[in-house]
């Protein structure tokens, strides 16, 4: 019962806080109702013929979807009343399309779906070319949300159709990024580079920096780091354009440039832009506006490990949103309340949470989301030691998954139930689902990779010719100008014209070969840089797939060692275990850093020290780091070794050294010192053996391996027992790299 009331406690004072904030902050900076609402209203208080009510109906219910959904339907009511008893048929087609929106924001997919294609029909007879493109576009989105995605595609593309034919641009290019959203929910990349590249040729014919803006928000979800720091140059171009403006959106555009840096995983940086933009929307903009920003803004602090301010940011928006009737967006807030208690270890109320969020979204059969949640409820259950449900609703979420194509949610599938097996011991399965894993994640890879130069290419080929037809119509109004100068002038004194022209000829003559010649060099420049790209994309999935390999290879030497029986080759193969794992972890800093050529030796020695506590099943409270280490970049070819030296030296230390219970002392010094890097791990244990002390006495394996790599190195070994064990490695071969240091991301008033 305590434990009951401590819940119920806690529930009632989250929602007492929301809903002072509500009432004491937000709702006096928000207009209940919009200007133009207030004047539709007022013009129904006049005489007014039955057409004209239902047109002032359909405005109200239009202007009503962003402050209160529950109140769409009355409206829509009274316009398909008003229009039906007067044949109005744009009135009753306008009533169909809005039942279309309010079902489909409150996730009722089948029955928008029905009022659609009412209003298709209606639109049909009418003529309406531009309805029919948004009611299909429409359609198209409500198929996407529901799964079907042939239906989905077949609807985008009869919206386009219709586009092109009526020349609207921005429209074009908004129907064919939902086409690519598709592919890109099924993982078909040909497709997806196809439709990609066509939205930003289309977009690059429309003026101002908005178009390309938008092509590059959905890029970085796809592009990764390079469209990023495209779609970040833009929307920075976007904000000084909104600052200059007497009411500019400055909420949307400081919102944009957080979301770009939560998918480039710069938490700070997004929730410093996020909370800006919710200051600037709650000033002007709708409720549903504001609660989308919280709910970002939410993530981001979650992301960043601010709990308590991310649960406070989630009730929030979700008190909002239960006031306006967004039922779709109702059940992500709840949803993500869920994964936050998840990471707060409050499984009670995390769990409840989750449950209403599944009762919504399975009643809406949005399944990515839903399976989602079936993974996310898997590890509720597993942690409650429920474990048979657990992995029910787990086979469960993959089966969906794979059902719906959704690659993404297989892959957590699959990760989620390895990761089950593993705890059960069942070790054959965890490492099958693992394989399955892993082979996906390098398809998708492969994917990504080519679609990234396959854009890069397009990009730089459209913005070449844009720059071409740019320089000849410059070429083009300079000779015209050059031709009306020689004609006024000829009548006044002929011979200084000719004179002039002759010059003037000779200079421009002399500056189009300096700008063919600049041009030929930037060409040059563009092309080289275009290369180095795609080396580099190049050489981060090798060394990725290198880290997979040496992944896989390190599991099966861990399944192998259960097999065996005798202790002494047992702990041979978990010894190659760990050497693997030291190798493996140098190619996974390679690409997670986007530089090919060096290692950051501090971070990359720490990461190792505190993988080999967990392999040798030590806690942080049972061994005292010191650590003093120079922050240098070396090369791969020197990390290597150092890396095997310290894993050998440390895992004796753990090994031979160190005893449960006691307080253990491990010191690791690394830095540069004169023209040698100097390295020293010192630990408080009982002391190497005097054999070891002596190069030709030596039987460890360990031992001979460490005085193999130094002498590699072009170093030496000195081994010390004084007070427990230490060792200096001094290493006189190696390659330094010098690496300049980024600086950190600009803040608003620079932006």
């Amino acid at each position: 019962m305590s434990i009951f009331r401590s819940c119920v406690c806690k529930f009632m004072v989250r929602w007492a806080f929301a809903a002072i904030f509500l009432l004491a902050v937000a709702m006096p900076a928000w207009p209940q109702t919009t200007s133009k609402f207030d004047s539709l209203k007022r013009i129904l208080a006049t005489p007014r013929n039955t057409t004209e009510k239902a047109e002032v109906y359909l405005g109200l219910a239009e202007e009503i979807r962003d402050v209160n959904i529950w109140m769409m339907p009355a409206f829509i009511d009274s316009a398909f009343i008003f229009s039906s008893a007067v044949k109005y048929k744009k009135g009753i087609a306008r009533a169909h399309f809005l039942y279309g929106v309010e079902r489909w924001l409150n996730g009722y997919y089948a029955d928008a779906e029905s009022r659609y294609h009412q209003s298709i029909v209606l639109y049909t007879t009418l003529k309406d070319s531009a309805m029919l493109a948004k009611n299909f576009s429409y359609l198209g989105l409500c198929f996407h949300y529901h799964t079907f995605y042939d239906s989905a595609l077949y609807y985008h593309q009869k919206a386009l159709e219709i586009n092109e034919t009526l020349g609207e641009k921005s429209k074009m290019a908004h129907n064919v990024d939902n086409i690519a959203l598709v592919h890109h929910q099924l993982a078909n990349f040909p497709e997806l580079i196809k439709y990609s590249t066509k939205a930003l040729q289309i977009r690059n014919t429309i003026p101002g920096f908005t178009s390309r803006t938008n092509f590059y928000n959905f890029g970085g979800e796809i592009f990764r780091d390079r469209a990023l720091q495209e779609a970040l140059a833009y929307h920075r171009k976007v904000l000084a354009e909104e600052r200059k403006k007497k009411n500019g959106d400055l909420g949307s555009s400081l919102n944009n440039i957080g979301s770009v840096y939560y998918n480039y995983e710069k938490y700070d940086s997004a929730v410093y832009y996020l909370q800006a933009g919710a200051k600037e929307i709650l000033k002007s903009g709708t409720m549903n506006q504001y609660a989308g920003h919280l709910h970002e803004l939410g993530e981001a602090l979650r992301e960043r490990g601010n709990y308590l301010d991310s649960e406070r940011v989630f009730l929030e928006a979700m008190a909002i949103w239960d006031s306006i009737g967004t039922r779709h967006s109702i059940s992500i807030v709840r949803g993500n309340l869920a994964r936050l208690y998840f990471l707060m270890e409050e499984y009670p109320e995390g769990l409840t949470y989750l449950n209403q969020s599944l009762a919504m979204v399975e009643g809406m059969a949005y399944n990515p989301f839903c399976i989602k949640l079936w993974s996310l409820k898997a590890r509720y259950l597993m942690k409650l030691d429920r474990e048979e449900e657990a992995m029910t609703l787990a086979n469960r979420s993959l089966l969906e998954a794979k059902k719906s194509h959704v690659v993404v949610s297989i892959l957590n599938s699959l990760e989620l139930l390895s990761e089950f097996y593993s705890t059960i011991r069942n070790h054959e399965k965890a490492m099958f689902y693992m394989k399955e894993h892993s082979a996906l994640k390098d398809q998708l890879f492969n994917g990504e990779s080519l679609l990234q130069i396959a854009q890069l290419q397009v990009q730089y080929d459209t913005e070449k010719k844009n720059k071409e037809i740019e320089l000849l119509n410059a070429q083009n109004a300079a000779q015209k100008a050059k031709l009306f100068q020689r004609e006024l002038m000829v009548g006044v004194v002929s011979i200084a014209v000719l004179l002039f022209g002759f010059a003037y000829y000779k200079r421009q003559k002399y500056v189009r070969k300096l700008g063919s010649q600049k041009d030929f060099i930037d060409q040059q420049r563009i092309e080289l840089a275009l290369k180095n790209q795609e080396k580099d994309v190049l050489l981060g999935e090798i060394h990725h797939r290198v880290k997979n390999n040496l992944q896989v290879i390190s599991s099966l030497l861990k399944l192998q060692s259960r097999q065996l029986t005798d202790e002494k080759a047992q702990n041979a193969v978990l010894e190659g275990r760990d050497r693997v794992k030291a190798m493996a972890l140098i190619h996974q800093c390679l690409y997670q850093h986007d530089r090919f050529s060096s290692i950051q030796i501090d971070n990359y020695i720490k990461k190792l020290i505190d993988g080999l506590i967990s392999s040798h099943g030590y806690s942080d409270n049972e061994i005292q780091l010191a650590y003093k280490l120079q922050e240098l970049h070396l090369s791969v070819d020197t990390s290597l070794p150092i890396g095997l030296i310290i894993n050998e030296l440390v895992s004796n230390s753990f090994k031979h050294a160190f005893k449960k219970g006691r307080k253990n002392l491990l010191s690791i010094q690394f830095e540069k010192k004169g023209r040698k890097l100097l390295l020293v791990v010192k630990d408080n244990g009982i002391g190497i053996p005097d054999a070891d002390l002596h190069p030709n006495k030596v039987k460890s394996f360990g031992i001979g391996l460490i005085r193999s790599l130094v002498e590699e190195l072009g170093g030496n070994v000195e081994f010390i027992r004084t007070n427990g064990t230490t060792v200096k490695v001094s290493i006189l071969k190696y390659s330094l790299h010098y690496v300049k240091k980024s600086s950190q991301p600009s803040a608003l008033e620079q932006s």
